[in-house]
């Protein structure tokens, strides 16, 4: 699916959305394929580039639902079902010779929300537990 470009003015727009309803909404899945043999399929989610010298390039953002209690975002690298879980990382983005790099916030929400880091549950492989390392 993708719309037409334009050397004027505006490309097209995609929205990909489910009804409301007055009883449970309609739930919304995007996945990658998997395979017996192979690696799964990836999913790159990925905004838009600028070639302007004054212009950012896109942004990607992810909100939870509202209501009386806010939705949950979860994000978390795969089950290692014989090896090593997968990875999770939030990287800034590198800035040219002259500018500096992204930051990476984490930030409680209003009203006393907590920030938390907490290593890996202990197990086999690392009898301690996880540590959360500062560098």
């Amino acid at each position: 699916m993708s719309t037409g470009g334009s050397t004027q003015d505006s490309s097209g727009h995609v929205s990909l959305t489910t009804g409301d309803s007055l009883g449970q909404a309609g739930s919304m899945e995007l996945k990658a394929g998997g395979s017996a043999i192979g690696d799964g399929a990836s999913m790159n989610l990925i905004a838009g580039n600028s070639r302007s010298i004054t212009s950012s390039g896109g942004e990607v953002k992810v909100y939870a639902g509202t209501g009386s209690n806010g939705g949950t975002i979860d994000i978390g690298g795969g089950l290692g079902t014989t090896d090593t879980g997968g990875n999770f990382r939030l990287t800034g983005g590198a800035g040219s010779a002259t500018s500096h790099g992204g930051e990476v916030m984490l930030k409680g929400g209003a009203e006393a929300g907590e920030v938390i880091l907490e290593g890996g549950d202990s197990g086999k492989a690392s009898p301690g537990g996880g540590a959360v390392r500062v560098i």
